[in-house]
């Protein structure tokens, strides 16, 4: 019953893998970091020195500079909506406050602003700190264009 056969010691020496080489020890030294343009400038100086790189290289800046010339290109304004009514107002003191139909439009200066409304009757309200506020109407139809000038408030000058 306890019949087996005694191994051979070569046999099991052959199971048993013999190491190839020698561990690679990688030393930890510290290196100074590179800045990130200057790696960009090394790829992109060794893209352009390289002949098999050139047009490759020539083709993306062309492109670049054609998108930004196309970026750079002012757009032309869209053509005013025939719906709608539009006007120009100023005012002597910067920092009037403007309103229409009781409803803020916005703030309103020397140098005059445009604003867009629906067309009929528009009641304007100018307020400034310490002035008292002023008004104004005007019947709009759509399509028109106008230049109201300056609203002022009533203030009191010293």
């Amino acid at each position: 019953t306890g019949d087996a056969a005694p191994e051979h010691p070569e046999a099991r020496r052959a199971i048993i893998p013999a190491p190839t080489h020698a561990p690679v020890l990688i030393p930890q030294h510290r290196t100074r970091s590179v800045p990130a343009w200057w790696r960009i400038f090394r790829l992109l100086q060794e893209a352009g020195t390289e002949r098999r790189n050139l047009i490759p290289f020539g083709l993306i800046v062309g492109l670049a500079l054609l998108g930004l010339g196309l970026l750079a290109q002012p757009r032309p304004a869209p053509p005013p909506d025939p719906s709608l009514v539009h006007f120009a107002v100023a005012s002597s003191y910067s920092g009037t406050s403007l309103f229409g139909n009781g409803r803020y439009l916005g703030e309103i200066g020397p140098q005059g602003r445009d604003f867009t409304v629906s067309p009929g009757h528009l009641r304007l309200r100018v307020i400034h700190s310490y002035c008292h506020a002023a008004e104004t109407a005007f019947d709009f139809k759509a399509g028109e264009r106008h230049t109201i000038g300056n609203l002022d408030p009533a203030c009191e000058r010293p």
